[in-house]
């Protein structure tokens, strides 16, 4: 076992890990992928697994090992923080021994007659550079002339239309996302209870797949059933209930090529949409999208639905409230994001705003926490609008009374516009269109 891999996990896991080695193999693969020139941020579980076994079967067993592994870490379950402590201990061993060559390098020359120290300077001055080099890639240092590339392509892609990021199928929304939904980002859509906020993460998700992204969704409260069910009723524009009427065979059918022709067809090619139907934490959505990884597949997105029903981590406290164990859902999912660099899109219940009052961030629960974290804030309104008061009471049919406008409110941002968008929200069928859409 390596002494410096020792020190960082010897009091963490259990001795069984010692006797086969499979933790000294971990630790040295982080090590050759640290001196290689590998960035921490890249340094994840299937990386490590595929760097130490060759065989697909084992690598997946070991891969789900340093997963596990990396959950017994308190506080930070990823083997980035870890492979950042080494990767600082390793660059100030090189400056020691590099100080050591200079120190011997100078007793030589000052030993012999003619000893020249005049490179001195040079030589400490390299060490100097060589190691603020190392300590900008670690802290993620970037100039615009690092990014200037990527910066062009954007502008461009933006110019000529081209989407950049996964487009939610709802244009002007797009466009105020500054082109879609983004990889590396958290994005929190959050509505009153039966508001439709699990229907439109499911339609993003759904839109996601028609440009060829594979998505896995996080359903903590409905049953995936329902959501495949929902998701042939939004794409077929049919009814569950329309097949009671006298057209129904039509409609059974038009539900079931649906379901065939954009589920079923694009999860066999690679793609669509994978459901989990149960509460689960952050650390089992990360070990389900690297097992997923290791089996082969690739993953773009993830929704989770939604954070107030979310587990807490097991490594937190003990009697720990609730709107603390929430702060670590949505801190966590973002660190997730940004390492797996993957989309994440998080539910978030919102409480009820007086009549008529457009609501805010204020209204989340555990707002603070869960806007902090976000990259953007989504916010679902339904606004209920009286036609004629003296008709409101019990006898009247409330579609006399009222009609409702739906906005999207764009609540906060990091790279883009906040501002609130009118869509269309066909409730029967769990689908949010623009208004536009049947002109175009």
């Amino acid at each position: 076992m390596n002494p410096l891999a020792a020190s960082e996990a010897g009091k963490l896991v259990v001795a069984a890990d010692f006797r086969d080695r499979r933790l000294g193999r971990v630790w040295e693969a982080v090590l050759k992928l640290l001196a290689s020139g590998a960035e921490p941020n890249a340094i994840d579980a299937l990386v490590v697994a595929a760097a130490i076994v060759e065989s697909p079967a084992a690598r997946t067993q070991f891969g789900i090992f340093c997963v596990e592994l990396s959950t017994m870490f308190p506080r930070q379950p990823s083997l980035k923080y870890h492979a950042n402590l080494v990767r600082r201990r390793a660059t100030l061993r090189l400056a020691a021994q590099r100080l050591k060559d200079i120190n011997a390098e100078l007793e030589s020359q000052i030993a012999e007659p003619q000893g020249d120290v005049g490179t001195l300077e040079e030589r400490l001055g390299a060490l100097t550079l060589e190691l603020a080099k190392r300590s900008d890639v670690a802290t993620g240092k970037t100039t615009y002339e690092d990014a200037s590339k990527e910066i062009t392509t954007y502008f461009d892609d933006l110019r000529a239309g081209t989407e950049y990021g996964i487009p939610t199928g709802i244009h002007d929304l797009d466009k105020r996302l500054g082109g879609g939904i983004r990889a590396g980002q958290l994005y929190v859509v959050a509505g009153c209870t039966g508001s439709g906020k699990s229907s439109f993460a499911s339609q993003i998700a759904d839109h996601a797949v028609l440009y060829d992204k594979r998505v896995l969704m996080f359903s903590m409260e409905l049953d995936p059933l329902d959501i495949f069910i929902r998701d042939a009723e939004r794409v077929s524009q049919v009814s569950r209930w329309d097949l009671k009427g006298s057209d129904g065979d039509a409609a059974r059918l038009k539900l079931l090529q649906s379901g065939e022709l954009n589920l079923l067809n694009r999860f066999k090619s690679g793609k669509g949409k994978i459901v989990f139907g149960q509460p689960m934490s952050v650390e089992q959505i990360r070990h389900a999208v690297l097992t997923e990884k290791m089996r082969g597949g690739r993953v773009d997105m993830i929704v989770v639905d939604h954070a107030q029903v979310a587990l807490g981590s097991s490594g937190a406290k003990k009697n720990q409230p609730r709107y603390l164990e929430v702060k670590d859902i949505a801190v966590d999912l973002r660190l997730l994001a940004i390492q797996q660099k993957i989309a994440v899109v998080l539910t978030a219940q919102l409480n009820p705003s007086e009549s008529g009052v457009q609501p805010s961030m204020a209204l989340l629960r555990e707002s603070k926490d869960l806007a902090n974290s976000a990259d953007v804030v989504m916010l679902i309104w339904h606004k209920r609008l009286i036609l004629d008061e003296s008709k409101e009471d019990a006898h009247t049919p409330e579609d006399t009374v009222q009609t409702v406008k739906t906005y999207l409110i764009i609540e906060k941002i990091r790279a883009g516009m906040t501002g609130k968008l009118q869509v269309r929200y066909v409730g029967k069928h769990f689908r949010f269109e623009s208004l536009d859409i049947h002109h175009q």
